[in-house]
Formats: C-alpha cells, sequence, structure tokens
C-alpha cells in the first residue's frame, strides 16, 4: 500500500494568507502546507481521505485522475470545500464519485453545495456525486474495490467525527479526545496518522504536541505520522523532539506499507 500526503496542513495552510509563517521557517519547503488530505492506493484500488480547498491543485501536481471513494471525517471547510471541483473531476472519469461521511457532514456538504444536488444540474455531465450516509464502528465494502474500511468515532470541538481503520493503519483527522470504545483499535498499529495542530494547546478542540507524545507512549505504533500542522510547527526544530518512531508529515510525502 502507498499513501500520498496531498496536504500536512491545518485548517489554513502554510503559510496563512498574508505569507505568514509564525514560527516555521519560510526556507524550508516542509514547511510548505497545503490543506489536510491523502491519497491511499492499494494495487489497482484507491481512496481519498478529505476533500479540502486544494483538491484541485493537490490532484495535479500529484496527477491524480481518477478517485471512486472519499471519505469525509467532518464537515468543516478545510476538509469540504474542494467538492466543487468534483464536478469536473467525475465529468472527465465518466462516472460517479463516492463520498462517505458522517451524518452531520453529509448535511453539511448538501447545505453548502445544494446547487450540486438539483434537477437539472448538468454540469458533472456522465458522472456525479453519490452522498453516502456511515456511522462509526462500520466495515465498509468499497464500491467498485476490494477495499475495507473501518469507521471510528473521535471528538473535535465537541463534535463526533470520523476516523478510518484499513488494515492495520488508522487515519484520524482534528482530534481531541478519543473514546473509550475506539481505544482497542489503536493499539500496536503498524502505522497511525494522526493530528498535532499546534505546538501548544491552544485550547481550541484540536491536538497538540506534549498530547501527541503521550498518545504515543500510551498506544504505541510501530510507526506514527504527525498530521494537520500548522504555522507554530516548525519541521526541522520540532523533528528533533520526537521519538524514534516519530516523524511529521510534509506535501509529497510517501508513506509505503
Amino acid at each position: 500500500m502507498e499513501i500520498i500526503i496531498l496536504g500536512s496542513g491545518s485548517a489554513y495552510g502554510t503559510p496563512y494568507a498574508g505569507n505568514f509563517f509564525g514560527s516555521a521557517d519560510k526556507n524550508n519547503d516542509k514547511n510548505i502546507r497545503l490543506r489536510p488530505s491523502a491519497y491511499f492506493k492499494d494495487g489497482e484500488d484507491a481512496f481519498l481521505i478529505e476533500c479540502g480547498p486544494d483538491f484541485r491543485q493537490q490532484t495535479c501536481i500529484h496527477n491524480i485522475n481518477k478517485i471512486d471513494n472519499i471519505f469525509l471525517s467532518h464537515g468543516h471547510a478545510d476538509h469540504i470545500m474542494g467538492i466543487w471541483e468534483l464536478t469536473r473531476f467525475s465529468k472527465m472519469m465518466k462516472a460517479p464519485i463516492n463520498i462517505f461521511g458522517n451524518e452531520a457532514t453529509i448535511k453539511e456538504v448538501k447545505e453548502r453545495f445544494s446547487f450540486m444536488f438539483k434537477d437539472g444540474f448538468k454540469e458533472m455531465g456522465d458522472g456525479g456525486v453519490i452522498l453516502n450516509i456511515i456511522k462509526p464502528y462500520q466495515d465498509l465494502k468499497l464500491p467498485k474495490t476490494d477495499l475495507t474500511i473501518k469507521t471510528l468515532n473521535f471528538i473535535h470541538k465537541k463534535q463526533e467525527i470520523l476516523g478510518f481503520k484499513y488494515k492495520n493503519m488508522v487515519y484520524t483527522p482534528d482530534v481531541a479526545e478519543i473514546p473509550e470504545e475506539t481505544k482497542p483499535y489503536l493499539e500496536n498499529l503498524d502505522l497511525w496518522i494522526f493530528e498535532c495542530d499546534s505546538f501548544e494547546d491552544a485550547k481550541k478542540g484540536h491536538n497538540y504536541l506534549d498530547q501527541a507524545l503521550k498518545w504515543i507512549n500510551e498506544f504505541k505504533p510501530k510507526r506514527c505520522i504527525l498530521n494537520h500542522l500548522n504555522v507554530t510547527i516548525d519541521y526541522n526544530s520540532v523533528s528533533k523532539l520526537l521519538p524514534s518512531n516519530t516523524e511529521l508529515a510534509y506535501d509529497g510525502m510517501i508513506v509505503k506499507i
């Protein structure tokens, strides 16, 4: 399996609008971050997690021209605002794209992109977007593939969001709390990719470095990649603080399992 980190940034990317880098060294390309997204490829099968505002740019950079299934962790802008781009993407594919999310996320997608789901909307040609409501702890066989994904429950800003387990790896998006029911699925993973939004606790419902290190020590993944990084995370300086099994994500990072 191969994973491409399409975007390793937080909700606002790095730098922020106005070319603000914060603590991140602007001369290090690994501190240039698009919004969070990852592309998973296993043989001929593939799926995407998150479809944020940089979706078009990310697919162009990495020459991704086929996506049958997209998972959304939750309905915040940095995770769903690329859905409009699927009008052209699915038209090019001449096939519909499945989007999976919990009830609140699918409701948000329908409200923000209501025009895409109205009768008479023809921008997608022979393509289209199919919305699918999924629940935590569900084993989901992906259409058009041989892949099965388990959905997990996490807490972000007091709301339930989804994480995703495939084989013995887990991708966890924005996360402030881990429910007890989820914890057994995180033990002894081959790979855990999860959020480390900031260097210190900003008390905004996101994860931060000290908490990330505690979870790594608690669940003991063989390999851990910290993602969803904001401008307080400088690649070189923070990398020096990490245990040997842990590294920071960067845009274009390729992970092979």
